[in-house]
């Protein structure tokens, strides 16, 4: 059955994790858990979150601290920080170093699921961010190697046609020998011993106009 996301709850509690584990679930999303924060940065590549929620106040690594080191572990997952001391201090500084939201305790089922929800879509949003950024890179690092296949087409037809329009242009010396006025053909017969005849001659018998019988 698919389930609505992955979340993770950290919590020194073995009451409220369970407690929060079950209602999740019962939400239709796949929950883990663990009793603190090294405990949880155990968990975080193998189970991969989309949504943290974690406890403020734990021994050893507090909620702050874990948010810290989980973030360059799971980039896409979005946490929420829980806590007993919800004074705005707290609050404002959990959200400063990367909280999505924070929530009192006790918790409240409604403004839990409200959370979660949000938290969900949030992380939703910034994965298919993070997959299209790939995907760019991706493609901009394989057409530095490859030149797109209009470009090679385009650069071939303009090396014919130039090829071509050099081909069809007559040359200089060409243009000179066509400009030249063509001398008319001298049409008189003459025998192999007769004197050629004069330029002016040739041109006078080809002007004569026949005598009509």
């Amino acid at each position: 059955m698919a389930h609505r996301g992955r979340i993770l709850i950290v919590d020194d509690e073995s009451n409220a994790r369970s407690a929060l584990s079950e209602i999740l679930r019962e939400e239709g999303y796949a929950t883990e858990t663990a009793a603190d924060g090294f405990k949880a940065l155990g968990k975080l590549e193998e189970f991969d979150p989309d949504v943290v929620l974690t406890d403020l106040k734990m021994p050893g690594l507090d909620g702050i601290a874990f948010m810290e080191k989980a973030r360059a572990a799971v980039p896409g997952a979005v946490f929420v920080v829980m806590t007993a001391f919800g004074t705005v201090s707290s609050a404002v500084d959990a959200i400063k170093k990367g909280a999505e939201n924070y929530l009192l305790k006790p918790l409240d089922p409604e403004a839990l699921g409200a959370v979660v929800e949000r938290s969900m879509e949030k992380a939703r949003l910034v994965q298919e961010a993070r997959r299209l950024r790939e995907r760019l890179r991706e493609r901009n690092a394989v057409s530095h190697i490859v030149a797109p296949p209009s470009a090679s087409r385009f650069s071939n037809r303009s090396c014919s046609a130039t090829s071509g329009a050099r081909s069809r242009a007559p040359s200089p010396g060409a243009r000179a020998a066509s400009s030249r006025p063509t001398a008319a053909p001298c049409c008189s017969t003459r025998s192999a011993r007769s004197p050629p005849p004069s330029r002016s001659s040739c041109c006078a018998s080809s002007r004569r106009r026949p005598s009509s019988a």
